[in-house]
């Protein structure tokens, strides 16, 4: 079943969509879902399923279609909604993973929709110069 506006998945996280393989696919038939009409996410078999896995980037509405060499795929569009983690679950630890961190959740760190990213992007500028003078030493020599 494909998805709708309705259906929920987390900015960030990893969203798998899970089809019937199709009477007739097999191995060597590609099945390409693309998202955004310009970013690919390849199928894959796996048993009476294929499967495509995806990393939403932003929280906002993400339309897809299937490309395929299979008929019974090719074409079908679906959509979904990205959200923001709770801020709830990402201010305090998992005991299950105490190590893990996440981006620092307050809207003052916020650069858009992306949260924490002011944390690290204060940064980007400095850390591109230096990528950029290091190629340069390298391209030099």
């Amino acid at each position: 079943m494909l998805t709708t506006l309705a259906d929920e998945a987390e900015a960030f996280g990893v969203v798998e969509f899970k089809l019937p393989v199709p009477a007739g696919m097999a191995p060597r038939n590609a099945a390409t879902m693309v998202f955004d009409g310009r970013i690919p996410a390849a199928g894959a078999i796996d048993g009476a399923y294929v499967r495509f896995r995806f990393s939403p980037w932003d929280a906002r509405l993400w339309p897809y279609a299937i490309e395929s060499d299979v008929p019974a795929l090719q074409g079908l569009k679906g959509e979904f909604t990205a959200v923001l983690a709770p801020s709830a679950r990402t201010a305090r630890l998992d005991p299950a993973h105490p190590n893990w961190w996440t981006a620092d959740p307050d809207p003052a760190a916020a650069e858009g929709t992306h949260r924490g990213a002011g944390t690290v992007s204060q940064w980007r500028v400095e850390f591109l110069r230096d990528v950029a003078a290091r190629l340069e030493h390298c391209r030099a020599r």
